[in-house]
């Protein structure tokens, strides 16, 4: 992969079909070309089956504080701040994207998307108001499928740009 691969696409959502016994390695690998303290997280597709359990795996992979509402607005809110996991550049990484939502009868993926999309956005602003500064921070999102097209296709339909990453980027 070029080093500059993730960092200089415009889009902010990629798509992989690598292997998930790659995808880990390569995504420490793209966390590293980012910048020196990427914050990487890996979030299991599989163990975010429903809409609690995806509420479950954030929690734990962002260690989002005690009062975090299992809602929306509420992921909104931790997902915007992240005050404490600070670093210089975000990545998630879901394996198994595929299996998202997999046993809800009306997956949200449009609302889950457009709130991580709206999320990525703002992180790449910089803010300098008031005592608030902060430089814009690239915040990727790589979705590891295997062999499936569900995840492009839910990001096609909530009007999400994404790369496909292939195999030698």
């Amino acid at each position: 992969m070029n080093p500059d691969s993730l960092r200089n696409r415009s889009n902010r959502f990629h798509v992989s079909h690598l292997p998930a016994k790659d995808f880990y390695s390569q995504g420490l690998h793209w966390g590293r070309q980012l910048s020196a303290t990427t914050v990487i997280r890996f979030l299991r597709g599989d163990k975010m089956r429903t809409y609690e359990s995806l509420f479950n795996e954030f929690a734990a992979a962002f260690q989002f504080p005690y009062y975090f509402g299992n809602n929306w607005p509420a992921f909104d809110e931790c997902m915007a701040d992240l005050e404490w996991m600070p670093g210089e550049s975000y990545l998630l990484m879901f394996t198994q994207a595929e299996s998202i939502y997999e046993d809800e009868r009306r997956p949200e993926y449009p609302t889950l998307l457009k709130i991580i999309s709206k999320i990525s956005a703002d992180w790449a602003k910089p803010i300098s108001a008031g005592a608030a500064v902060r430089p814009g921070k690239p915040f990727h999102c790589v979705f590891q499928c295997d062999g499936s097209h569900r995840i492009e296709e839910q990001l096609k339909m909530a009007s999400i740009g994404f790369d496909l990453l292939e195999d030698n980027d």
